[in-house]
């Protein structure tokens, strides 16, 4: 596997199965020795390498980078990487608090739209989303706009109001 993961040809192949299945390799420890400083590394070998490495808070900055990572993926390569993302977020009740208190920072409506819903699945029954997502669309309802606001759900790849997305992250199941 190590070999795999030093060829040239298929390098991010080898080094994501190494952060699945041998996160102590030494390629993985090797690129961990340098975490901060490759934040904005390729997808999706990033979205692996922080969902296995990264403590919570560095894992919140990168997830913060993340839906503009998948934006701008034309080849499609940083969607590889939700599935790493969604289990990290599932299993670090630490990092989700993390992301979460991120997420209640951010103004774009194009990044919170995709940062709720990568966050929804791990958070959907905890009080304290739900109760930020009823806020917020109860702030949406009183504004004095004729139209919501829109944003564009890279998840999905539509645009979309802000509301629905925020409803439907609460109360679809993942």
């Amino acid at each position: 596997m190590l070999a795999v993961a030093a060829s040239p040809m298929i390098q991010d192949v080898g080094l994501i199965a190494l952060c699945r299945g041998w996160p102590e390799s030494p390629p993985i420890a090797a690129a961990t020795t340098n975490l901060h400083n490759l934040i904005e590394v390729g997808e999706p070998f990033g979205a692996w390498l922080f969902a296995s490495k990264a403590d919570a808070a560095l894992m919140a900055s990168y997830l913060v980078l993340y839906p503009g990572k998948l934006m701008h993926d034309h080849f499609r390569e940083a969607r590889d990487g939700i599935v790493a993302v969604r289990t990290r977020l599932r299993s670090d009740r630490e990092c989700r608090e993390a992301v979460f208190a991120e997420l209640k920072q951010i103004t774009d409506p194009d990044i919170l739209v995709a940062l709720t819903k990568l966050l929804a699945p791990a958070m959907q029954n905890e009080t304290a989303f739900r109760a930020w997502i009823s806020e917020r669309v109860r702030a949406e309802r009183a504004s004095d706009r004729l139209l919501g606001e829109l944003a564009f759900d890279v998840l999905a790849n539509v645009c979309r109001p802000v509301e629905f997305v925020l409803l439907e992250a609460v109360l679809t199941r993942s």
